[in-house]
């Protein structure tokens, strides 16, 4: 008579369990990654943005406008991004300077992806 040998290997259940674990680590990484990826985007357009009010507030400086009081409105792309940049200038206490800020947003957002604040000086 042969003696019986005890079998090495895995169950079924022990396969599933590890099965189980494996994929809802996954899926966490899975997650992880895709918001790692908005986050990126986000950081991407807000510093075209950014560049956006640069660029708007340098063209006033270099075509020498004093703006009056008010807002206006000026398309600023930057980027693939179809940005309006919105300029609001006011008085300050002296007379010859104004104070101008740029806020950028997308035709479609009501979202503000930059603030940029500034003086301007009467040429």
């Amino acid at each position: 008579m042969k003696a019986i040998t005890p079998q090495h290997g895995y169950t079924l259940v022990e396969v599933l369990v590890a099965l189980a674990i494996i994929s809802i680590a996954l899926t966490a990484v899975l997650q992880a990654l895709q918001l790692t990826t908005r986050s990126t985007q986000s950081i991407k357009m807000r510093n075209l943005a950014l560049h956006s009010a640069s660029n708007t507030l340098a063209e006033l400086r270099l075509q020498r406008q004093f703006p009056s009081p008010g807002t206006q409105q000026y398309a600023c792309p930057q980027g693939m991004y179809a940005f309006n940049c919105e300029v609001t200038s006011a008085k300050t206490e002296h007379s010859k300077f104004r104070q101008v800020t740029v806020r950028v947003t997308l035709p479609d957002h009501q979202q503000n992806f930059a603030y940029l604040h500034g003086i301007l000086m009467q040429p």
